[in-house]
């Protein structure tokens, strides 16, 4: 399948940057407690990089159009006065093996990346990007003896055995490379033909993109699977009886097949899902269309 104007080299440097993400993240689950350094490093150049005080972020030269769910936190005149204004949701389980969940707002309204990097975080001194570049430049690209503010909150703030520093850069990495996988289906050309070639005519259930996979084979091309719907909670026993699991269930007895599929996209960490409805001739229609690509990404953001 062919994809829209996309250097062949930008596909192996983006391929390249997820491939190390997703290394580093199962190293992370694992157990490593330094993996994050190099995770960080890969978000700086993905979303950070500046050559000759131009924009020169990765993200961008790969999809110019490109929004991300703005934080999932107080307001800006909470963090202006607190000294530590929380973000998300912390889970920690019974080994100390803690991550944070629902960081983003996946119901607001999309933010182009300035100004998503631009959004204020814990106190009135950091932003998403003073993290990111922090982290990247003084534990990844550098080995700096010194630390500055933003370090310091990051790496003296724990959470169960995890320091913040790792808690918020493994979180911001699963969220950009599932946006990124979920994203990129709207770059090819001809979209219904790549889906309805693993979807059976007319059959309902689930095409399913598992984000471990994406970053051992890259963003281009996708690796798609399908499964039937009596299929999924054989296939996925732990949705089983849960919340998620409902939803999904939901969602599979109400779409109409030949006008729409339902999309599954597996969380690095292995547990959470993204779930959503596409319509077929709105994917056309936009590959066509390059007015309509930002009023896709904002109203096909939610995330059940």
């Amino acid at each position: 399948m062919k994809n829209l104007n996309i250097n062949p080299r930008l596909v192996e440097h983006v391929n390249a940057s997820v491939e190390a993400i997703g290394i580093n993240v199962k190293a992370h689950y694992d157990g490593s407690q330094q993996a994050y350094r190099s995770v960080a490093g890969e978000l700086r150049k993905l979303l950070c990089d500046v050559h000759k005080k131009k924009d020169n972020s990765l993200i961008l030269r790969f999809f110019p159009e490109m929004r991300f769910a703005p934080l999932n936190g107080p307001p800006d005149w909470i963090i202006d006065i607190a000294d530590f204004a929380s973000v998300g949701m912390f889970r920690t389980d019974g080994t100390g093996e803690s991550e944070i969940e629902k960081l983003f707002d996946h119901n607001s309204l999309a933010l182009p990346l300035t100004e998503w990097l631009n959004q204020k975080i814990f106190n009135k001194k950091n932003t998403l990007r003073e993290i990111i570049k922090s982290v990247a430049d003084k534990e990844s690209a550098h080995a700096d003896v010194d630390s500055n503010d933003t370090l310091s909150l990051l790496k003296g703030t724990t959470v169960g055995k995890r320091t913040l520093a790792s808690i918020l850069i493994i979180a911001i990495a699963r969220y950009v490379v599932m946006h990124m996988t979920i994203r990129s289906l709207i770059n090819y050309e001809q979209i219904t033909p790549l889906l309805v070639s693993v979807q059976p005519s007319g059959t309902r259930g689930a095409i399913v993109i598992y984000s471990n996979s994406v970053c051992r084979h890259g963003i281009i091309p996708l690796q798609l699977d399908f499964i039937l719907m009596d299929k999924i909670l054989e296939k996925f026993p732990k949705m089983d009886g849960d919340a998620d699991g409902s939803r999904l269930i939901d969602i599979l007895q109400e779409y109409t097949p030949y006008d729409e599929c339902v999309l599954m996209v597996q969380d690095l960490n292995l547990k959470d899902w993204n779930f959503r409805k596409l319509k077929w001739h709105s994917i056309e229609t936009i590959n066509s269309n390059e007015n309509l690509k930002g009023l896709y990404l904002q109203n096909q953001t939610d995330t059940y």
